[in-house]
């Protein structure tokens, strides 16, 4: 009444249960015209869908009842599952959820998959879990179960502190106030002490991915041996040696912590389930990198597998660790200085958070370089497509001394690499038919590669002969795609690059590989996350140094371009990859922060924005390449891109197309 609103709305407030109904016991905290996290939990306990009443007074309509027709049946209680790191102040995780599947027994409600990028951009909850029962410790019970039965992967979470959460007997009692998490930390937050039989199943999974991916005969075939059992080593860290021997299906296994026999091992998925002393032990165990997760009953174990030799990976105990993803903003110590040499009243190194920040890697844990300053990785580049896929849209041929000075002001901006022709039949792209006047017109900058796209044999011998410093192919994740672009299948289209492949080796030339439709395909729809992963394993296997991922219609959205990411990261290393993001809908840089968490650094895009495919309706609308620059330096990359040139180039681009 006090602000005339009517509608649906929820009413936060506390109230003294000895006191009430008397006003007195009665504070006022908030409403909101909207449902509240915890609405599950009264749908729980009354059976009723708070959202299609909401909605249904939303549309005018009144309430079905009145609170005195409410019953209340059992008890219910709610978990939040976040990507935050209770170990370190519960500070939020970024990165991407490998796996996720949620125990039985309770209620979930989340709107994140597996294979999700977890950002700072959005909140970091990943999913509720409601459980309901018929008094609170039943209730409690079953929602320590579902979560204790809860795995990820990939990113770290709070399940474990929910776990002893809804275990503690003060939580379950309602003995509760605002001081319990910080006088029970010690338990609550400490990480789970790893046995005998953690290191034992960490070794096995290393060993796992080794088998999978060695082409040793011995290897594949679980190390084996004619003679005595097989012998392998595992280390973690500097010092923790775990020894595996294996005799038929039986493994001994010797771990700093005790010796374990394993007679029985199976595997699905990343699920582990062994028969350890007469008993079957199960975990869910995962490796991302030189990371092994062991996930069972009490809670998650890490274990780093130690580096290789001569990989340049140092640890140090002096090493500066960041308890959050953050921008290193001022260093005021130089690599070789002394103790105490800090100005007085200075620190050595000042941060502020963020997801991925300039002059750092970016990730908690990221300490000194082997010659003594910080990481400096995260750089990103920024691969022009202006003078090729900006301009072979256009219905009007352009001048070749227009695309030329395009080039000039191209290079004259920082960019890296500029795609600058392409060797197609004229036929079928009248605008590239002056591909060789435009190679032999630009001023060629030093530290600039000037690239061409080459479909055939024929347009290789030209872009060589024209002096391209590489070249690039296309493919397609799309059948019907691929015919109308290339006019054959995929599979013949890998078989015609073998040629073009070999010969690019032979003359030193790199090749880079172009995959269209790996969201979505004009003709077909939606694509499979995992024909995108096949042709671009294929093109990798083939010699390409770098496959770049085609958004060519412009309607992927964060969701399906992290699905597509999840699926060809298995099967191709990030920093091959490139993100090639169309702006037709207004997603592409939406898209290009969804990939930043996967470990994508080169992004394709067009001055002015540009161009599209011919081939593809729709796909007008390239990402502009001054917004991408914009938004990779606001989001901490060095590009190394003059913004004002930049900008300059983009308006000269702008006026090529207006005419």
């Amino acid at each position: 009444r006090a602000v005339d609103y009517v509608g649906a709305g929820t009413v936060e407030f506390m109230v003294d249960g000895a006191e009430f109904p008397s006003t007195e016991a009665f504070w006022f905290m908030e409403m909101n015209t909207r449902l509240q996290v915890e609405h599950p939990v009264t749908e729980r306990v009354t059976g009723l869908d708070l959202v299609a009443l909401q909605i249904a007074v939303a549309d005018g309509a009144a309430l079905p009842f009145a609170q005195n027709d409410l019953s209340i049946a059992g008890h219910a209680v709610e978990a939040r599952l976040y990507a935050e790191d209770p170990a370190n102040d519960f500070l939020p995780a970024v990165g991407r959820l490998d796996f996720l599947r949620f125990g039985g027994g309770a209620r979930v409600d989340t709107g994140v998959r597996e294979g999700d990028a977890i950002s700072h951009h959005y909140d970091p909850m990943i999913a509720k879990l409601i459980a309901h029962g018929e008094n609170r410790d039943e209730a409690f019970r079953r929602l320590g179960r579902a979560l204790e039965f809860t795995r990820t992967a990939g990113i770290e979470t709070n399940r474990d502190f929910l776990v002893r959460l809804a275990g503690d007997k003060d939580v379950v009692g309602g003995a509760l106030d605002t001081g319990l998490i910080g006088s029970k930390s010690a338990f609550l937050v400490r990480p789970p002490e790893a046995e005998a039989v953690d290191h034992a199943f960490a070794a096995l999974a290393a060993l796992r991915q080794e088998c999978c991916a060695s082409r040793d005969p011995y290897v594949m075939l679980g190390n084996f041996r004619l003679y005595g059992p097989a012998r392998q080593t595992v280390r973690f860290g500097e010092e923790d040696v775990v020894t595996v021997e294996t005799t038929g299906a039986h493994r001994h296994v010797r771990t700093p912590l005790g010796e374990v026999a394993i007679p029985e091992v199976s595997w699905e998925d990343d699920m582990l389930t062994c028969v350890v002393d007469g008993r079957r032990v199960q975990a869910h165990v995962h490796r991302d990198g030189r990371i092994v997760t062991v996930d069972r009953k009490g809670g998650m174990r890490r274990f780093a597998l130690a580096a290789p030799a001569g990989s340049g990976h140092v640890e140090s105990a002096d090493a500066i660790l960041a308890p959050l993803a953050g921008r290193v903003v001022k260093v005021v110590v130089r690599p070789g200085d002394e103790d105490g040499s800090c100005p007085e009243g200075s620190t050595g190194l000042c941060r502020r958070p963020g997801l991925r920040e300039r002059g750092w890697t970016g990730h908690a844990g990221c300490g000194p370089s082997r010659t003594g300053g910080l990481c400096m990785s995260d750089r990103a580049l920024v691969f022009e497509m202006a003078p090729r896929d900006g301009l072979q849209h256009e219905a009007r041929v352009i001048p070749t001394e227009d695309k030329i000075a395009l080039v000039d002001a191209l290079s004259r901006s920082g960019l890296g690499k500029i795609e600058t022709a392409s060797f197609v039949s004229p036929k079928w792209v009248p605008q590239m038919a002056d591909g060789a006047e435009v190679m032999a017109g630009i001023t060629r900058r030093a530290g600039v590669a000037y690239t061409a796209l080459t479909p055939n044999m024929k347009g290789l011998e030209r872009a060589l002969e024209a002096g391209a410093d590489e070249v690039a192919v296309f493919g397609a994740a799309s059948e019907t795609f691929s015919w109308k672009n290339i006019n054959c299948s995929i599979a013949e289209s890998l078989k015609r690059f073998r040629p073009i492949m070999d010969r690019a080796a032979g003359e030193g030339v790199p090749v880079r590989g172009y995959v269209s439709c790996v969201t979505d395909c004009p003709y077909e729809g939606a694509v499979a996350p995992g024909a995108v992963a096949e042709v671009s394993r294929a093109l990798l296997d083939m010699g390409c140094y770098e496959i770049s991922l085609g958004d060519t219609i412009g309607k992927g959205v964060p969701e399906t371009v992290s699905a597509m990411l999840g699926a060809v990261l298995s099967r191709v290393p990030a920093d091959q990859v490139a993100g090639h993001f169309h702006d037709t809908v207004g997603r592409a840089l939406d898209n290009i922060l969804a990939a930043l968490p996967f470990g994508i650094r080169t992004f394709d895009a067009s001055a002015g924005g540009i161009g599209g495919c011919p081939y593809a309706p729709g796909a007008q609308g390239n990402v502009a390449t001054e917004a991408v620059v914009g938004l990779l330096e606001a989001e901490g990359f060095e590009t190394g891109i003059d913004p004002d040139a930049m900008r300059e180039a983009a308006r000269f681009a702008r006026r090529l197309r207006a005419g």
